[in-house]
């Protein structure tokens, strides 16, 4: 995973946060109290929702809490949109 992509994500959670933490509201959480609950600070909380950080513990418990997938935007889980490409290319080689 390159430092660039790992920025991509982050700008693409930030632009979602709002409706993570509508998720989270909706479960009756802040990213003050999923931090206690996680032993954490607010302040990692805070940081991977709005994407300047992918704490893998802040990210699995949005996942478990229901914060749904496409909204993580988890490093650990992305697929490199460059091998996609070259798959397609492939592809197209192959069917000429």
């Amino acid at each position: 995973m390159t430092p660039e992509l790992r920025r991509r994500l982050g700008a693409q959670r930030a632009e979602v946060s709002h409706l993570i933490l509508h998720e989270m509201r909706l479960r009756g959480y802040s990213g003050l109290s999923l931090a206690k609950t996680l032993g954490c600070s607010g302040q990692n909380v805070s940081k991977t929702i709005t994407g300047g950080a992918h704490s893998p513990m802040v990210l699995d418990a949005l996942r478990e809490l229901g914060v749904p997938e496409e909204y993580l935007f988890d490093p650990r889980r992305a697929v490199v949109p460059a091998l996609a490409v070259n798959r397609e290319m492939r592809e197209r080689e192959l069917t000429r």
